[in-house]
């Protein structure tokens, strides 16, 4: 894709310089890791395309295109002033993509974009904190109604986990704990160690919550 890019005459359709930058991009996403440098290219070629594909006239690539900037910033090690503005930027292209994107249309894309939202949301620094809380929960839920965890056990327990994260945040400390517990069970009979672990140590941080509260 960078080869054909420099080779494009200056008279080449803006359509297909802004497809060759999204070709270009994703695949210097696939090797970008959390290399911030190499991710900051991904997001320079996704912001030029987007500028020509857009949502009223190529509606899937506009999707993909919002999806994959998202996952490039939350991608990008957090740890300075940026980190607020990038999450932001973040929420929105996921917001956006999700104008596309449908449980009935696309249904994977759908599920993946909804869990990287809640997620986002859950790390947001906002004055508004406890409704994106809300939101989260809300988005887990969504995606769980059209999950089976007979078919994708590992799947479900991952957003259960997720979703009692968020539902400890707010203090909803039985719901959170029901759904760890439903969460260990279903790592446990998958044979995912790490994810009963992950959970272990968040109920052990629930009951901790329990206790400052009761004991207050």
């Amino acid at each position: 894709a960078d080869a054909a890019i420099k080779a494009l005459p200056l008279s080449a359709p803006t359509e297909l310089r802004a497809e060759l930058q999204v070709a270009r991009a994703l695949a210097r996403q696939e090797l970008a890791g959390d290399n911030k440098g190499a991710l900051l290219a991904v997001v320079a070629d996704l912001t030029e395309a987007v500028k020509v594909l857009r949502e009223d006239t190529h509606p899937e690539l506009f999707a993909v295109i919002n999806q994959q900037l998202a996952l490039a910033y939350l991608m990008m090690p957090m740890g300075d002033d940026g980190d607020r503005i990038r999450l932001g930027v973040a929420v929105t292209s996921l917001r956006a993509a999700l104008r596309v994107f449908t449980p009935q249309t696309h249904p994977g894309a759908w599920a993946t974009t909804q869990v990287n939202l809640a997620n986002a949301l859950q790390y947001l620094p906002s004055a508004h904190q406890e409704s994106n809380l809300d939101e989260a929960v809300q988005l887990y839920e969504e995606v769980l109604s059209y999950r089976d965890e007979q078919v994708d056990p590992v799947g479900v327990a991952r957003i259960l986990t997720n979703q009692a994260n968020a539902l400890g945040h707010l203090g909803v400390l039985d719901d959170a704990t029901e759904r760890l517990e439903h969460a260990r069970r279903l790592f446990a009979s998958a044979g995912d160690e790490g994810g009963v672990q992950a959970v272990d140590e968040l109920l052990a941080e629930v009951a901790e919550a329990r206790a400052r509260r009761d004991g207050a």
